[in-house]
């Protein structure tokens, strides 16, 4: 059996009643903690990306980090 990760944990509902304005508002924070979280832990985002991808893989990663955290 698996561990649960962090996406496992969490179940997110929308509400239905947004405006597109209220929508964008929380595109837009979303966007402004992920920057602020990557300038604080950037290298050790990398270090446990590699990591968790080294133990799903089981071989060495190609050095670098990917275009794209999905956090």
């Amino acid at each position: 059996m698996t561990e649960p990760t962090i996406r496992s944990l969490f179940s997110f509902k929308i509400p239905d009643d947004w405006t597109p304005d209220q929508a964008l508002a929380i595109v837009e924070f979303i966007g402004d903690l992920r920057e602020a979280i990557w300038a604080h832990y950037g290298e050790q985002l990398i270090d446990a990306y590699r990591k968790q991808h080294l133990s799903d893989i089981g071989e060495p990663s190609s050095g670098s980090p990917p275009d794209d955290f999905s956090f």
